[in-house]
């Protein structure tokens, strides 16, 4: 069985122990201020791969789409040929 280690507010800190210096409550006052401006670009994304700037993690991708026709896809298609 393990023993259970004193209870702080009887033993003395160890020699050498600075405490840190107490913190005011919120957060501290900045020493400086840092604007950060930027400027939308609108993301125009088609059928083909297109390099970009993921705008939340800023990390450098290529795009991708992916398709697949089904059998929605060609009764859609054949009901638009019908009525229109």
């Amino acid at each position: 069985m393990k023993e259970q280690p004193p209870p702080y507010s009887t033993s003395p800190p160890p020699a050498g122990f600075n405490p840190p210096p107490p913190q005011h409550s919120g957060h501290p006052a900045p020493s400086h201020t840092v604007i950060v401006t930027t400027t939308a670009t609108p993301i125009s994304l088609g059928p083909d791969p297109a390099r970009m700037t993921c705008p939340y993690c800023h990390a450098n991708i290529v795009t991708s789409v992916e398709s697949e026709a089904n059998s929605k896809t060609h009764l859609f298609a054949i009901l638009l040929c019908l009525f229109m």
